[in-house]
Parts: C-alpha cells; sequence; structure tokens
C-alpha cells in the first residue's frame, strides 16, 4: 500500500461480537461499507460522510460464523477496497 493511499481495514480480523474498520486518507465524500457473505449478498451496510480518516464498529451479533468480504466504495462507485473479514463465534 503506497503511504497516503485511502485505505479500509478491520479490526480485530477474525473477530468474535464487533469488528472496527478503520478508514484512513480518504477524500472527502459519502462512502459506502458493505458486508457481503460468501455467495455475494450484502448483509450489511452503512453510508457514512468521511473526510481524512474514520472509524466505525459494527456488532457482529446477527452475523453467522464464517468467511465475509467487505469492500468501501465512494459515491461515484469506486471500490476504495475489498478485503476478507472472518467472524468466529466461541
Amino acid at each position: 500500500l503506497a503511504p497516503g493511499a485511502a485505505s479500509v481495514q478491520a479490526f480485530p480480523n477474525p473477530a468474535i461480537q464487533w469488528v472496527r474498520f478503520d478508514c484512513s486518507n480518504l477524500p472527502a465524500d459519502d462512502y459506502t461499507l458493505k458486508i457481503f457473505n460468501i455467495v455475494g449478498k450484502v448483509v450489511w451496510k452503512e453510508t457514512h460522510y468521511i473526510a481524512g480518516k474514520r472509524s466505525f464498529t459494527v456488532d457482529l451479533e446477527d452475523f453467522k460464523k464464517g468467511t465475509y468480504l467487505y469492500s468501501l466504495v465512494n459515491q461515484d462507485g469506486t471500490i476504495i477496497g475489498t478485503k476478507r473479514l472472518v467472524v468466529v463465534k466461541p
């Protein structure tokens, strides 16, 4: 990842009860964070106005254990990043 490049990261990963998404180096815009299940269906999404850095937490209570993908998309539909999120249940 280049220094100063826009990015999104999930922490902790694997996650149990919640996950925090850290977005950084983003030009001011509305961004939609989507979480997809393994077959590509959107199971959660939220839109936030972000300028620079922003973190937000997602409650995973309603998520089944397994592997998900998350993607941060700007208003033009440009994907900032897509990564894997693993949810584990005790």
